[in-house]
This record gives structure tokens, C-alpha cells and sequence, in this order.
């Protein structure tokens, strides 16, 4: 068939006839990222937990109390989380026999009901107990409540889908989908052999691609659990839905290295050279704007803080208020620190303190911000 335009200038365009239907039939594998879960029917107890630890003597003005299951950054909260409620239920599991999964903050799923009779409240010491020592520090007091859930169902079973897929969203219940979330986490976590970033993504620890200036790639997932129809006898399924992460993080290693590699990056076994007046002003402007909000770790000390910049001077020249200049008053503590270099600065209430560059340490698990990557580590985590 050929038609023609109604110009002036006459065009013809050519229209095939349809192909009859394909008789051919033919199996294709297809290959997906959803994989639908096997669930067994049973009751699922969900508990509220709640972890403090208080530091000096309690109902005192120099106690301080940490809420370990929220508040400020921590990259050894769910390690320390995860450690303290195994403790906790570790007697009550020589009596009764159960199973639970935990979120390694404020949720805890179990197999059978808790007597709280028996573990409503916890109390440990850690100058009792050598691993909390070593991460607490000593005369930690630390007090662990186990209650009822308050916001949601207390108890669930784990093929009642419909609740959880309501239209009606202000109806939907969270406990089943979050159940599913936390428990397909455990192996991970528990193993060491991922770690948790944001909501729901895993990162393998020790698999990575090594890039200049402190920086690595980790590959990953991207984790959750959605409900999707099966087939005609099981209808309704739960199924775990992944998607393949890259993602950049900072090196976890003592900051005068990583400084070494921000400073001259490709160089095998970095290290700093003796900074002059105009090497000093160098060394800021290239460290400084990925060192400013980068958290960091003081040797021998589980808290963290978070880089406020760099000094304008070389340590010899600073002190932290009526102490005596940083390099005698280190001397004095066994430890030797570089006159040229500059401090890490960390501002508070209290005011303006000044670290050296040798008793810091990069934590763990520190994503690497857009606006401090370079260009052709860009290109690295989109191949």
C-alpha cells in the first residue's frame, strides 16, 4: 500500500503489511532481583528496649548518662548495642529455649513471650566484665529496660499479610515488614561480614576497591522486603528485593596517614614532609576541606567528635587554654608530636580545643560526601 501527502509537493510514504501472529512458543529465563521468601505461620513477640550508660557516680552532677540506642553519631553504637543485649539474655537463654532478632537499637523480636519479670531491667558494670572495659572504659554503669511494645501490636503472626497492605495507610501496621527487614539482617551483621548504612543498606566489610586519598569503594545492597503475589495456592508472599550498591567511603586508618595521601596522592607509603612557612599554608588548602566534618576517634577513647578545621598555626605555637604549649604537654604523656604541623580543631561549649595529628584515627563506615569527591573518583563508582 503507498499513500501520498496533500502537498504541493507529492511524497509517498510506504506502509507494510502486519506479520501474521508468532505460533512459535518458547521458554526464556529471565533473571530478577526479587526472591520471594518461605514462611512458616507463628507468633512473633515484638519488645521495646531501651540501653543507658552512665559514667561517675548516679543522681550526681558529674554523672553523665549516654542513650545508646539514639542521639549523636556513633560508628560502634550497634556493635556495642548488639554486645549488651547478648549479655542481658544470655542467662535467661540457659533457662528457656528461644530465638530473637534484635535491630541493634530499640526493637526486639522474639519466638516466645519474655518473662519481664526476669529481664525488664538489666544492670551491668563494665569494670565486671573485661570486653565492656575495653569499650566503655571502667566504672561504666550501664542499665538495659526491656518492656512491651507500646506503639504497635505486641504480638503478630508472621502470614498475616493483609494487615500490612491495607489501602488504608494510617490502618497498616509496620510489624510484619520490619520483622522480615531486621530478621534477614542477622547473619550479615552478627557475622561481621557486612555492616549496616542507613535504612536498609548492607555494605560488605572487607570487599573493596582501594582509590587514592583515603578514599575506598565498597560494594553492597540495597535491601528491603515488599509483598508481592505468588501463585494461586500461596497468594500473598513476602520477598527480599535487592539492588547492587557502590558506594565511597573513607580509609578507617590513623589520621596522619590519611593526611599523607590527601597531601600527595599515587605515592606508595606516603608520608608528610617537614613543613616550611609556605608548605604549612599548602598542606591546609589541599587537607583541610576534606579533613573539616570528617569524624574522628582519639586513641585509647570510644568517643568521637567531629573535625571543625584546621589551626591557622603549627602545634608549636598552640596550647589548649592554661595548659602548657601541646608538644610539652604530650612530651609529658610519653607521646612525641610534630611542632610543624597543624592541630585538628574541635569547637564547644566549653570553647576552642586543639588535638595533634598522632593520637587521631578516621572511624569507620564514613561515607564519602559528592562535594568531596574528585572527578575521576566519580567515574570509578559510576563504572
Amino acid at each position: 500500500m503507498i499513500l501520498y501527502k496533500n502537498s504541493s509537493t507529492a511524497s509517498q510514504c510506504t506502509i507494510f503489511p502486519r506479520l501474521p501472529p508468532a505460533k512459535i512458543q518458547q521458554k526464556v529465563i529471565v533473571k530478577t532481583n526479587v526472591y520471594a521468601l518461605e514462611i512458616t505461620d507463628r507468633t512473633v513477640y515484638r519488645y521495646d528496649v531501651h540501653i543507658e550508660a552512665c559514667s561517675g557516680k548516679p543522681h550526681t552532677a558529674n554523672a553523665t548518662k549516654v542513650d545508646l540506642c539514639r542521639g549523636k553519631q556513633d560508628p560502634y553504637r550497634a556493635k556495642k548495642c548488639m554486645l549488651l543485649i547478648d549479655m542481658a539474655l544470655r542467662r535467661y537463654r540457659q533457662l528457656n529455649e528461644f530465638a530473637y532478632a534484635y535491630d541493634f537499637s530499640s526493637t526486639l523480636f522474639t519466638n516466645q513471650p519474655l518473662d519481664l519479670k526476669e529481664v525488664s531491667e538489666i544492670t551491668i558494670s563494665s569494670s565486671n566484665v573485661q570486653e565492656l572495659q575495653q569499650i566503655f572504659g571502667s566504672n561504666v554503669r550501664i542499665s538495659i529496660h526491656i518492656s512491651e511494645c507500646r506503639e504497635y501490636a505486641r504480638s503478630f503472626q508472621t502470614t498475616d499479610f493483609n494487615s500490612s497492605i491495607t489501602p488504608n495507610l494510617l490502618a497498616q501496621d509496620h510489624s510484619l515488614r520490619q520483622f522480615y527487614e531486621i530478621l534477614t539482617n542477622q547473619h550479615g551483621l552478627r557475622s561481621g561480614l557486612y555492616f549496616s548504612f542507613g535504612y536498609g543498606r548492607l555494605y560488605q566489610e572487607k570487599n573493596n576497591i582501594k582509590l587514592k586519598s583515603g578514599v575506598k569503594i565498597l560494594a553492597g545492597a540495597d535491601k528491603s522486603v515488599r509483598f508481592v503475589e505468588g501463585n494461586q495456592t500461596t497468594g500473598l508472599v513476602p520477598a527480599l528485593v535487592l539492588d547492587e550498591k557502590k558506594t565511597p567511603f573513607f580509609n578507617e586508618e590513623s589520621l596522619m596517614d590519611f593526611a599523607a595521601e590527601l597531601y600527595t596522592p599515587g605515592i606508595p607509603n606516603p608520608s608528610i614532609p617537614n613543613l616550611d612557612r609556605r608548605k604549612f599554608q599548602d598542606f591546609i588548602h589541599r587537607t583541610e576541606p576534606i579533613i573539616k566534618g570528617l569524624r574522628l576517634l582519639r586513641s585509647n577513647n570510644t568517643k568521637t567528635f567531629t573535625a571543625n578545621g584546621l589551626s591557622k598555626q603549627p602545634v608549636m605555637y598552640l596550647r589548649n587554654g592554661r595548659m602548657p604549649p601541646l608538644t610539652e604537654a604530650y612530651k609529658r604523656l610519653g607521646i612525641n608530636i610534630r611542632p610543624d604541623l597543624p592541630a585538628v580543631v574541635i569547637k564547644s561549649r566549653s570553647g576552642i580545643g586543639f588535638f595533634p595529628f598522632e593520637i587521631l584515627y578516621v572511624t569507620p563506615n564514613q561515607k564519602v560526601p559528592d562535594s568531596k569527591l574528585r572527578s575521576d573518583q566519580r567515574l570509578t563508582v559510576m563504572k
